[in-house]
């Protein structure tokens, strides 16, 4: 997560900060464990013979993730 001033506010004012959760890894040497768990996901093989650590990896990877809420809401 970075944290950055929102820009309505100005840059002067460490209180009114903005959190964004979203994050983007560009790997453009990936190894062969992380082709190996991308092929797993692509093409939906099954899981249970892998190691813990490894299913953990790949839960990670398609799980969306709930850290905080959206600032603005279509509620009002």
């Amino acid at each position: 997560m970075i944290t950055i001033p929102c820009p309505e506010q100005g840059m002067g004012d460490e209180f009114n900060l903005m959190d964004h959760s979203d994050l983007y890894i560009l790997d453009f040497s990936p190894n062969l464990k992380t082709l190996c768990k991308l092929a797993v996901i692509q093409y939906s093989l099954e899981q249970s013979g892998l190691p813990h650590d490894i299913r953990w990896e790949l839960a990670a990877m398609t799980t969306n993730s709930t850290i905080s809420r959206p600032i603005f809401s279509s509620h009002g």
